[in-house]
């Protein structure tokens, strides 16, 4: 494996361990808004607040993330898959 094929790998490698690690990020990011909208339920907090903090937190961020960043890992993988093949 030459030089170039080498730093192609690393760039490839690099993206798939960036993007798998933004996923869990995001995922660890909404268990915790989900977490502080149930305490917030919980505690008997206003409707209005609740329904606050659920429009303005992470939640249809977090569908908007994972539906973009979902196929972004599937398809760097499956180059740095492809990378020995080639």
């Amino acid at each position: 494996m030459g030089e170039p094929e080498r730093k192609a790998l690393k760039i490839k490698t690099g993206s798939v361990k960036r993007l798998a690690k933004e996923l869990v990020l995001y995922g660890k990011e909404q268990e915790k808004e989900e977490q502080r909208v149930a305490e917030m339920r919980a505690s008997g907090a206003d409707s209005h607040d609740i329904k606050h903090a659920v429009s303005e937190g992470c939640a249809a961020n977090q569908l908007e993330v994972h539906s973009i960043c979902n196929p972004r890992v599937a398809l760097k993988y499956t180059q740095l898959l492809n990378i020995d093949h080639e």
